[in-house]
């Protein structure tokens, strides 16, 4: 039997491609292709076959490969919040320190006041007793010196009415007699 084709230009380049591919001539690739298509062995079908096997394949794979950005996306979202958390508890930190040491200083330079203040106060005082000290000294002083004349005088006026040498007191805390 003869069939005659007519095929335009390029189907005819397209064929003899294939055929070159396959080590087949132009009319042998053209009878085997028509003998697959009637007895169901076409190679075509074969090859969509693979590669709708590879196409399901591959999408298994994008959904497999889907799931795992999903999760590297929610661990990331999950290790930005932590973070996130993590920076405010340094920030809270930070800002306790710092209200810390304001306290700190202020409660330093606070006993530093007092103690100055106390200083003030207690040398003040000092100076205070210090100048009562000295007018009690010389209250003291003018008052002995009175009475040692007064003694003297009157020491003076018995030994001159006895005649007696002047003997020296025994002092107390001597214990003979």
């Amino acid at each position: 039997m003869r069939i005659v084709l007519t095929v335009d230009e390029e189907l005819c380049q397209k064929i003899e491609k294939t055929a070159a591919k396959e080590d087949l001539s132009r009319n042998e690739w053209i009878i085997e292709s028509i003998s697959g298509l009637v007895s169901g062995n076409n190679r075509a079908d074969a090859e969509l076959k693979e590669l709708k096997s590879a196409l399901n394949g591959k999408n298994t794979e994008n959904s497999r490969l889907r799931e795992e950005i999903k999760l590297q996306v929610e661990l990331r979202e999950a290790y930005a919040k932590l973070l996130d958390e993590k920076n405010n508890r340094i920030d809270d930190l930070k800002e306790e320190v710092a209200r810390i040491e304001v306290l700190s200083v202020t409660a330093t330079d606070q006993i530093n006041q007092d103690k100055d203040d106390r200083i003030k106060d207690l040398t003040k005082m000092i100076e205070h007793l210090q100048g009562q000290a000295a007018a009690h000294s010389l209250a003291l002083q003018s008052a002995i010196k009175s009475i040692e004349k007064d003694e003297k005088e009157s020491d003076e006026q018995t030994k001159e009415n006895t005649g007696q040498k002047e003997l020296i007191e025994k002092p107390k805390w001597m214990f003979w007699k």
